[in-house]
Parts: structure tokens; C-alpha cells; sequence
């Protein structure tokens, strides 16, 4: 189990409401990882611009493994010169600047 929480008792109310069966088992160790986050915790993919042909898909945090294939078909395009298959403009740099974030709500 994982989440945002800082401590195990901050994460605790949102398991246990989701399995409470949880409440029973002991904690046998634990494991912590870089979480890489942007302020809205979705990544950042595009092209930077101003410099010819850098592509960036960078701050997946826990997403990046759910969305790497079909990113990575994005890039594939962009760096192809091909039109992209996917609108993945939600996640250009530019949206921290225009207020279009779309902040990550379905977090546990």
C-alpha cells in the first residue's frame, strides 16, 4: 500500500476504509521510493521550446508505468515529424503558467 501520506498513521483512514481487514495485519518492513512530482502530480510531456527537436516526458511519479506505452508512441511521433495520434497537450510545461493544471484527485 502507498499513497501521498507522510506517515503510515496519516495513510492508515484511507486503507482501512478500502480494506479493513488491513486493521489485522502486521507491519513486516517497509520500502520507500522517490515519488518525482510536479505541482499537479501529472507529468509534463512535450517538446522544450526554443531549442530544435528536445522531447521531454518527465514527473510520472506512480504513473509511469501505466502511462509509458502510449507516451512513448507520442514521442515516437513527435520525434518522426509525424502528427501525434494522441492530444496529450493537458500535460505541456506551459500549464503551471496558464492555471490549465488538472490536479490528480483519485489518490489513496
Amino acid at each position: 500500500m502507498g499513497g501521498r501520506a507522510q506517515t503510515i498513521e496519516d495513510l492508515a483512514p484511507a486503507v482501512l476504509n478500502r480494506a479493513p481487514a488491513v486493521a489485522e495485519m502486521e507491519v513486516t518492513h517497509s520500502w520507500w521510493g522517490y515519488y518525482a512530482v510536479t505541482p499537479d502530480n501529472n507529468a509534463i510531456i512535450g517538446t522544450a521550446p526554443g531549442i530544435d527537436r528536445l522531447h521531454y516526458a518527465t514527473g510520472f511519479s506512480g504513473h509511469g508505468f501505466q502511462q509509458g506505452p502510449v507516451v512513448g508512441e507520442h514521442l515516437a511521433e513527435l520525434v518522426l515529424g509525424s502528427e501525434p495520434t494522441f492530444d496529450l497537450s493537458p500535460f505541456a510545461m506551459d500549464r503551471f503558467e496558464t492555471g490549465a493544471v488538472l490536479p490528480e484527485t483519485a489518490v489513496i
